[in-house]
């Protein structure tokens, strides 16, 4: 990379907020710009494609754009785990965790959503979905299937 393009990169990051020196790789016409977590924030190809990283504190992605006009957001709770996620055609889906970090909810853009139960080891014992279906299972001390039951009237009993 030669310095006059180095400078506008290390300029344009300094313009989006980014104060710190970033660590510039430039590999086979393809440049990738990382943070100082190791993270990258910015990729160029050979053609002029173009993409864009954003990072929360904790280093989980939050933002992706690109130069086609494609992009992602996606945010997360205190524990790190993914709660929505939209992207730039207006698609999003929207998750519920409970206190042991099993994932008891989850909802898109188009109406679908799935809930989920589960025991004290943290396996599925009943899921229903917005279509009507639901399950529901049971196990043995040894964390064996022992029981399946689906809203379509199938039953299997391993007992």
């Amino acid at each position: 990379m030669d310095s006059q393009n180095s400078y506008q990169k290390r300029k344009w990051l300094y313009f989006i907020g980014i104060f710190w020196e970033p660590v510039i790789i430039k590999i086979k016409n393809k440049i990738s710009i990382y943070n100082q977590n190791g993270n990258r924030i910015y990729y160029e190809d050979y053609k002029g494609n173009w993409g864009k990283f954003e990072y929360d504190q904790n280093g989980n992605e939050t933002y992706y754009e690109d130069s086609h006009g494609y992009w992602l957001k996606i945010e997360y709770d205190e524990n790190g785990r993914e709660i929505y996620r939209e992207n730039y055609k207006g698609n999003w889906t929207k998750k519920e965790y409970d206190e042991y970090g099993n994932q008891i909810y989850i909802e898109y853009s188009d109406g679908y959503w799935a809930k989920y139960k589960y025991d004290e080891n943290g396996r599925v014992i009943y899921s229903e979905t917005s279509n009507g279906n639901w399950e529901k299972r049971e196990y043995n001390e040894n964390g064996n299937e022992t029981y399946y039951e689906n809203s379509n009237g199938k039953i299997i009993d391993y007992r």
